[in-house]
C-alpha cells in the first residue's frame, strides 16, 4: 500500500511540474515537411497527465515514421477524479472527436490513430464509441496497459473503428492489480484491469498483445509506464501501426503487427503546441 501511494505521489508530482491538463501538445520533428496523407496520432496519458514517458512514447513514434503525436490534455490536477469522473470521460471524449473532426476537416487523406495509456484508454475508447457509423475518422485504437474491466465491450468501439490494440501485462501488478482492486478501474470495476490480465471480449479486430519476454531487448519489463519506453515504441508499436491497412484499403489484406520487430526506416517528425 506505502509503495502505491509514493508512486502516485510521485507521479501527480510530475504530472503538475509539465502542466497536466494545460494545452494540447503535438509532437513532430519535421518541421516544414509536414504530409497531409501521414500518420498522426492523438494520445491520452494516463490519470496524471502526461509524465515524461509520455514523451519518450510519442519520441518513439516519431522515430518510427508517424507524422506527428498530438497529446490529448484531459486530466485534472485530481488524479483520483480523472480515474473515475464518467463526466469527466465523456467530457474529454466528446472534445476529442471534436478535434479529430477538425484535424480530418483540413487533412482529410491522413491516417488518425488513437493511443491511450492507463486511464487514458478510456477516453480514446469512449471517443471512438462516439464517433458516427461509416464516419471514417479514426483507423486504428491502441490503448496501452489499459485501466478497464476485463469484461469491457469493445463491441459499439469497433462498429466505428478498423482495428484496436490492447496491449497488456500481468507484471502490472502495483498498477493494474493492487491499484485497481483498492480504487477501481476507469470503468468501476475493482479488481484486476483488463491491462493485467487481458479481456474476455472476442472479435477478429481486437487484438490482445500479451507481454512476451523478447520485449525486454527493447526495453520493456512488462511494468506499467515500460509500455512507453522509446524504443518499444520504435522497434515494436510503430511498425505494426504503418504496416496495417483497413481492409477496404488494401483488398482484405493486411501485415500482422509482430511482436518483435526491427525498425522501420527512420522517419522525421514532430511535437508543436496546438
Amino acid at each position: 500500500m506505502f509503495m502505491f501511494l509514493r508512486h502516485w505521489r510521485s507521479v501527480a508530482a510530475a504530472a503538475a511540474l509539465l502542466g497536466a491538463g494545460g494545452c494540447g501538445v503535438a509532437l513532430n520533428e519535421r518541421e516544414g515537411i509536414i504530409r497531409h496523407d501521414g500518420v498522426y496520432v492523438f494520445h491520452a496519458p494516463g490519470i496524471s497527465g502526461d509524465v515524461p514517458h509520455d514523451h519518450y512514447f510519442a519520441r518513439g513514434l516519431i522515430r518510427g515514421g508517424i507524422q506527428e503525436v498530438h497529446f490529448v490534455a484531459w486530466a485534472t490536477l485530481l488524479p483520483g477524479r480523472n480515474l473515475s469522473d464518467a463526466a469527466l470521460h465523456e467530457r474529454e471524449a466528446r472534445r476529442l472527436v471534436e478535434r479529430v473532426r477538425g484535424f480530418k476537416a483540413t487533412s482529410p487523406e491522413a491516417r488518425v490513430i488513437l493511443t491511450g495509456h492507463s486511464g487514458g484508454a478510456r477516453i480514446v475508447i469512449r471517443a471512438a464509441e462516439l464517433l458516427e457509423i461509416g464516419e471514417n475518422l479514426v483507423e486504428q485504437v491502441w490503448i496501452l496497459a489499459p485501466a478497464l474491466s476485463p469484461e469491457y465491450d469493445f463491441g459499439p468501439a469497433l462498429e466505428r473503428v478498423p482495428r484496436i490494440v490492447a496491449l497488456s501485462s500481468e507484471h502490472d501488478r502495483l498498477i493494474l492489480g493492487m491499484g485497481t482492486t483498492l480504487f477501481g478501474t476507469s470503468d468501476g470495476h475493482f479488481g484486476d484491469a483488463g491491462g493485467r490480465i487481458g479481456f474476455t471480449f472476442n472479435h477478429p479486430r481486437f487484438e490482445q498483445w500479451g507481454y512476451d519476454p523478447a520485449w525486454l531487448e527493447h526495453r520493456n519489463s512488462g511494468d506499467h509506464l515500460d509500455l512507453l519506453n522509446q524504443r518499444f515504441a520504435l522497434r515494436v508499436i510503430a511498425p505494426a501501426m504503418l504496416h496495417y491497412w483497413p481492409v477496404e484499403q488494401q483488398q482484405g489484406t493486411r501485415i500482422d503487427p509482430p511482436k518483435v520487430g526491427s525498425p522501420s526506416a527512420i522517419g522525421e517528425g514532430r511535437i508543436s503546441t496546438d
